[in-house]
């Protein structure tokens, strides 16, 4: 099922992509979150969507049409020294609730705004397939995380070890019992999310993949590369 959200403000993002079933904090420019406020408070809006920009050949920026429609929990702003400057940044938490397509762009300056569609899985998690699929991704990633330090060691630093912090922060560690999600849906998000070594384009390949077996596919192949 999918339902459409009018004029909606579109966030940029560059090297991340946003999962939903996730908090996270971004950081954005005092006058990108001025214009979000003025946005938010003018259309009585509490959620935004976010979508990653991709490069092209040419070097112009491209938005990828697929991104995740979030909630604004909190947000807070700190000085940071540029050089002889003070700059302002602003850290808006986010709390991701789905998947959306772009549908059109409304508006693109000097910020984007954009009729969406909502995307909602159709895939039963309870199917056959789908379980054999997370029990594959769940041992894959277990023994990814079992990898030791002198296993994987300085290659691991300097490519991005899959076996990341981040995953074990996520999961926890194999030496320990890991922390699966209840959700298959959400497994494979946190996933995609926590491999260090995956480019924008591998994740955004996740988020683009909506159906539940086929992400999970894709994420298992993930594991292994």
């Amino acid at each position: 099922m999918a339902s459409m959200r009018n004029d909606i403000f579109i966030l940029p993002l560059r090297q991340q992509v946003i999962f939903p079933a996730m908090r996270t904090s971004l950081s954005v420019s005092t006058q990108s979150f001025v214009e979000l406020c003025e946005f938010c408070e003018k259309h009585n809006r509490t959620h935004i969507g976010v979508l990653a920009v991709k490069s092209t050949k040419n070097g112009v920026d491209e938005l990828y049409s697929t991104g995740t429609w979030c909630r604004i929990a909190s947000h807070s702003q700190t000085t940071k020294k540029s050089g002889d400057k003070e700059v302002s940044v602003v850290t808006l938490s986010v709390e991701g609730q789905s998947r959306f397509r772009v549908e059109r762009f409304t508006q693109t300056g000097p910020f984007h705004v954009a009729n969406i569609q909502l995307l909602e899985e159709r895939d039963a998690s309870d199917s056959t397939e789908v379980k054999a699929l997370v029990q594959s991704v769940q041992q894959s990633l277990q023994e990814l995380l079992s990898e030791t330090p002198q296993e994987k060691g300085e290659k691991g630093k300097e490519e991005g070890s899959g076996g990341s912090s981040l995953l074990r922060n996520l999961f926890g560690s194999a030496s320990k019992r890991v922390r699966w999600p209840a959700s298959a849906s959400v497994l494979a998000d946190m996933i995609a999310a926590g491999l260090s070594q995956l480019s924008v384009a591998e994740r955004q390949k996740v988020l683009d993949t909506v159906a539940l077996k086929p992400r999970l596919e894709v994420v298992l192949d993930l594991i292994k590369k």
